[in-house]
């Protein structure tokens, strides 16, 4: 077992980038109305990308929407570790749907993943529900 004595989460940052992101297509009888390529996802993406790139990271969208934030390691040439979610949400879905994995990742770093290798975060455009 690795020794993990000086393993850092930032738990206020953990905590806040989804609450941020639960924030965007809240209606007021609760759940999450975020439907995939609706004016709503839109701007919970480009809150994704300005959030992403006040850290420095790099951005970028493919032909689908999909997107992928990007930390640079120390040896850049080593393939990235990627993980994500996407971010739009089901009508009835909770707090975190959708939200938790493309927004917490950047905090969650394993331990195990030094700083040589890059981190990217990938969320998709749709991977379930229905459109507008």
């Amino acid at each position: 077992m690795s020794d993990l004595s000086s393993v850092r989460v930032n738990g206020q940052r953990q905590w806040d980038a989804p609450m941020e992101m639960t924030n965007i297509g809240a209606p007021p009888k609760g759940g999450r109305k975020r439907f995939a390529v609706a004016d709503v996802d839109k701007h919970g993406r480009e809150w994704f990308r300005v959030r992403r790139q006040r850290r420095g990271r790099s951005v970028k969208v493919d032909e689908t929407g999909d997107m992928f934030a990007r930390r640079l390691g120390v040896e850049d040439d080593l393939a990235p570790v990627t993980m994500g979610s996407r971010l739009d949400a089901q009508p009835t879905g909770g707090e975190f749907d959708g939200a938790l994995g493309a927004c917490a990742p950047p905090s969650s770093r394993p331990p195990y993943l030094r700083r040589d290798r890059s981190l990217g975060v990938r969320p998709t455009i749709k991977t379930q529900g229905r459109s507008p």
